[in-house]
């Protein structure tokens, strides 16, 4: 751990970027949550946030991030690491079936074993954790059976996923993939990470129908402003986008048509992040 930091601050050091800091939130609370038996005045165990604290703080400090982005997984682990081994993080509930097996049978050998299986605990140092977050100027991420490098693969492809208009309008999401290719190849990433990011990019071409959780994620997200109080302005910055690009210059009449038909007849959400209206 010590080294690949000092090598990531000699990274940073050398290229003068400004970092953007990503934690996986619960695998470093649950560490912390394991190990530190800190309590509070009413003898309350809150081991796993104060751990979880000063982690952060140890990280900011040696990285200077300019953004820091908390990401929680819900839902018991990703569908796709699923798919591929079915046993992914089988043996947790495993362990827990054992431990309540032997709290039933008075066989648990100490109260910090207890302590350590403890949902209500858990979850009650998770509930003060975050509301300690939202007073920081940190960004939480909640996204329902994604876990922390996908949601780092989803952040990256929508970063990137639109830097391919720098060479033109058409297919502009090909030209994003070997853009943030050749960035996540400088940073070091594994090839298997950089072609799910890609896969990802390519997803929100307009005419791709989502196969994917993670597509469909990103794909909901492009089309987020449809759902929001900016929608009027986004759609009228679109129709000068298409215009200035020499696509179609539509009139009023055309336009309000236009939108009516994409929004009844071609789209639809694919998550239950924003409520599906179709």
């Amino acid at each position: 751990m010590a080294m690949e930091i000092n090598n990531l601050q000699k990274l940073q050091a050398g290229n003068g970027t400004q970092t953007i800091l990503l934690i996986d939130a619960f695998n470093l609370f649950i560490r912390h949550y394991m190990a530190n038996e800190t309590i509070n005045n009413k003898s309350e165990p809150i081991g796993g946030v104060v751990g979880f604290l000063k982690s952060l703080k140890y990280l900011t400090d040696v990285f200077k991030p300019r953004k820091v982005i908390v990401c929680y997984e819900a839902g018991g682990g990703s569908p796709r690491r699923k798919k591929i081994y079915p046993e992914y993080k089988a043996n947790r509930a495993k362990m827990k079936e054992l431990h309540k097996t032997m709290k039933n049978n008075n066989t648990v050998k100490s109260i910090k074993d207890t302590l350590k299986y403890d949902d209500d605990i858990k979850l009650k140092q998770l509930v003060l954790l975050n509301g300690l977050l939202k007073t920081m100027p940190v960004c939480q991420v909640f996204v329902k059976d994604v876990e922390g490098d996908d949601k780092e693969a989803l952040l990256i492809a929508a970063w990137f996923h639109d830097t391919g208009y720098v060479e033109g309008y058409e297919n502009h999401e090909k030209t994003s993939t070997k853009i943030a290719a050749d960035f996540l190849r400088e940073k070091g990433k594994s090839e298997e990470f950089i072609a799910l990011v890609s896969s990802l990019i390519l997803a929100t071409a307009k005419d791709y129908h989502p196969k994917t959780h993670l597509e469909k994620i990103i794909k909901d997200a492009d089309y987020a402003h449809l759902m929001g109080t900016e929608y009027v302005t986004t759609c009228e910055l679109l129709r000068l986008e298409l215009k200035n690009t020499g696509i179609v210059n539509f009139s009023n009449a055309e336009w309000t048509k236009e939108n009516l038909n994409f929004l009844l007849n071609k789209h639809r959400f694919y998550t239950d992040f924003i409520p599906n209206t179709s």
